[in-house]
């Protein structure tokens, strides 16, 4: 209270917080943004098979910041129980890691 009095302590009022995008929308986003632009075509169409086969209807309706570790780990669990192969597991969690780490460059999670 002393430093409010004093003028010592700054009290700025809060940030207003964009709400997060949802899962496809950003999905999408960084596909057209990134994939698209920095990836061969090959490369491009292989993640789009993938959000579309894999991650879209595991995680519908889901906000981007809704997602945890967790769900990611429940994913890659169902995709091996399943029987997918090891290979598509790395490029599903290796497109994963890179969405996410897109969203953190562009500052839409935190």
């Amino acid at each position: 209270r002393r430093q409010i009095k004093a003028g010592e302590l700054r009290l700025d009022p809060p940030k207003s917080r964009k709400r997060s995008p949802e899962w496809s929308a950003f999905a999408e986003h960084y596909l057209e943004e990134h994939a698209k632009r920095r990836c061969k075509f090959t490369t491009y169409h292989g993640y789009r098979v993938i959000i579309q086969r894999h991650l879209n209807p595991a995680w519908k309706g889901k906000l981007l910041n809704q997602i945890t570790r967790n769900d990611v780990r429940e994913l890659l669990r169902s995709k091996q129980e399943a029987g997918y192969a090891v290979g598509t597991l790395e490029n599903i969690k290796a497109l994963i890691s890179g969405i996410f780490s897109f969203a953190y460059e562009e500052e839409v999670i935190s």
